[in-house]
């Protein structure tokens, strides 16, 4: 059997967050406290990120999908990128309270990173990761947008909740 006999759609969704979350939430937690919220840099990368009720209407439209969007690979987002300190301060503000901005410089963090990275590379059978990598540092400060026409033109899908509306469903 080949690989064109297997009926497939790949999705490659962006920073999916949603109730139960284990992997964006968290860290957006690690940047919060009693006061204020951080952001590394100036923060206005534009970052993309999936409201899990988009993912999830994405995969149903894979899972229909006609003919002609087989064997492609689709890019899944919100569709309205935000400024990463937008993002930090909506989830950390979500409950009305407004907490303080705190920016802390690029360049120190990304030192800091390296030299954690280096560290832990040195341990054998580590079972930690380190609380900051440069490639997650990389993720928070360098635009990364997603072309999502793909999924629209060929799975007939469009999210249909903004940023704002998939925060408020994690309360």
């Amino acid at each position: 059997m080949s690989q064109q006999d297997i009926e497939w759609v790949g999705l490659r969704p962006r920073a999916v967050f949603g109730k139960g979350d284990e992997t964006l939430i968290p860290r957006l937690e690690r940047l919060i406290s009693a006061k204020r919220y951080i952001t590394i840099g100036k923060g206005d990368a534009l970052v993309d990120v999936t409201c899990l009720g988009n993912f999830l209407d994405a995969v149903s439209c894979a899972i229909e999908a006609k003919a002609d969007a087989l064997h492609r690979f689709y890019n899944i987002s919100n569709g309205d990128a935000q400024s990463f300190k937008t993002i930090v301060a909506t989830y950390s503000n979500r409950n009305g309270k407004q907490l303080k901005h705190l920016k802390i410089p690029y360049l120190p963090v990304l030192i800091y990173a390296r030299l954690i990275e280096s560290v832990a590379s040195l341990i054998p059978g580590k079972t930690w990761e380190p609380a900051i990598t440069s490639y997650g540092l990389r993720q928070v400060t360098k635009t990364l947008r997603l072309d999502i026409s793909g999924a629209k033109r060929y799975l007939g899908w469009s999210p249909r909740l903004s940023f704002v509306e998939g925060m408020e469903e994690l309360d």
